[in-house]
């Protein structure tokens, strides 16, 4: 069963490939980028075992 999060990254997933067709891109052309301002360490834990891979952190501090 999908929790809220798996359930969220699909919508993302779905307005990020709509965009991309109607940009006349493919999917593949589009990099998700996760925010990880204010998550905690579990949450992008979850986020990585969805396979995202590319996250960003605007504290330096909680980056390192």
């Amino acid at each position: 069963m999908k929790d809220l999060f798996e359930i969220a990254l699909e919508k993302v997933e779905e307005r990020i490939e709509k965009a991309a067709i109607r940009a006349g891109r493919r999917r593949l052309d589009v990099e998700l980028i996760a925010v990880t301002k204010n998550a905690s360490l579990e949450q992008m834990k979850k986020a990585a075992s969805c396979h995202i891979k590319n996250f960003a952190e605007s504290r330096y501090q909680v980056a390192i």
